[in-house]
């Protein structure tokens, strides 16, 4: 788990920790605003703080704002909610200090693919910029790096403007696309493989599939530009390109581009399923060492 969801979820318990309880006859506990409470242990429970026992369990199963809690039934719970009391303020603390990266309508979660050295964090990278650092700056945003996750394999960049945060969902959404063709290219010509075709056939055949990848990036391109540009440009159309193949790449190579939670919330569908690739039974390969040609660069 990213320490970005980390941080939300803690802020989101320390927002939700003014519960309250009492003591009235015989002993009884009477929790009152259990709503906020419900709220702020199930954002512990799903980042592993708390565990799924009781009482925690007790108050994420009930949807009664008020409730009377027998301690006989529940042991130990008057100290354990005065305990998460306490934890909700210094893991509020804490996380606000050690991590000063807020998300917002600007930022974008980029999941890396598989990493096995600092070359592959490299060459990631260069995807990365290669992919988005024209484009972005052609409607007005600027690419900056925010943070490399610590313990996995997330980073966090900024685009600048919620516009050029939009341009990205929407490269990445065209390069999903093309992912998913290619994979359904790639699984037929696993077909063809088993009939022992000719070498002049299975490079036909080839030459075919680029062909149609090359196609669908073009194709991605145009509606690209159209959704964002009142007028096509030729040039443009290159850089665009160039943005969707590289895109294209990094999610071939496992990696994700997800849009900031508040982005995600402001605009409908802005988020990709990338689990549906699963279907196609795609294979991790090792990321590509980058290869510049006459061919390959983008238009200026």
């Amino acid at each position: 788990m990213r320490l970005i969801d980390i941080k939300r979820s803690i802020n989101i318990a320390y927002e939700n920790r003014n519960f309250k309880y009492i003591s009235i006859s015989g002993g009884i506990l009477q929790f009152t605003n259990v709503d906020i409470l419900r709220i702020a242990i199930g954002e512990l429970v799903k980042i592993g703080f708390l565990p799924n026992e009781d009482p925690y369990d007790f108050f994420l199963a009930t949807y009664a704002d008020k409730i009377n809690v027998d301690p006989n039934k529940h042991p130990q719970i008057e100290f354990k909610i005065k305990l998460l009391t306490s934890s909700i303020e210094m893991l509020y603390q804490w996380i606000n200090n050690y991590v000063t990266t807020e998300e917002t309508a600007e930022t974008i979660n980029i999941k890396l693919p598989q990493i096995h050295n600092i070359e592959d964090i490299i060459e990631s990278c260069k995807l990365i910029n290669k992919s988005l650092s024209q484009s972005v700056a052609e409607i007005g945003g600027t690419l900056g790096f925010k943070q490399l996750d610590y313990g996995s394999s997330w980073i966090i960049i900024s685009v600048g403007t919620t516009m050029a945060a939009g341009l990205v969902m929407s490269i990445a959404q065209a390069a999903y696309f093309v992912a998913k063709k290619y994979y359904a290219i790639k699984l037929m010509a696993k077909q063809y493989e088993r009939y022992a075709m000719g070498n002049e056939v299975m490079k036909t055949i080839k030459e075919t599939n680029d062909k149609i990848l090359k196609e669908e990036i073009d194709a991605q391109a145009r509606q690209l530009e159209s959704k964002y540009y009142p007028e096509s440009d030729n040039e443009r159309l290159g850089r665009l390109r160039v943005s969707i193949n590289e895109m294209y790449k990094l999610i071939e190579l496992g990696g994700e581009v997800h849009p900031s939670l508040i982005l995600k919330n402001d605009a409908k569908d802005a988020d990709i399923d990338y689990k549906q690739l699963l279907n196609f039974n795609k294979e991790m390969g090792l990321l590509p060492k980058e290869k510049t040609s006459d061919n390959d660069k983008q238009p200026q």
